[in-house]
């Protein structure tokens, strides 16, 4: 695959993952008024969603 593609398709992920980051961030902070369990909710909410970046650029840049 052409390498501007792949590195605009990098771009995009990591466009998404910091959107979503900022939107969970919102809706916790709005909704969940506990600090622990807003911590907790964060971190693998957090992990999700780096977990999915993590699989975006193995399948953009591991498979041949």
């Amino acid at each position: 695959s052409n390498i501007f593609v792949k590195v605009f398709t990098l771009l995009a992920l990591v466009c998404i993952a910091v959107h979503t980051k900022i939107g969970l961030w919102q809706v916790l902070t709005d909704y969940v008024k506990n600090a622990t369990v807003r911590a907790v909710l964060q971190f693998v909410l957090y992990a999700l969603a780096f977990g999915y970046v993590a699989v975006g650029l193995f399948v953009l840049w591991g498979v041949k």
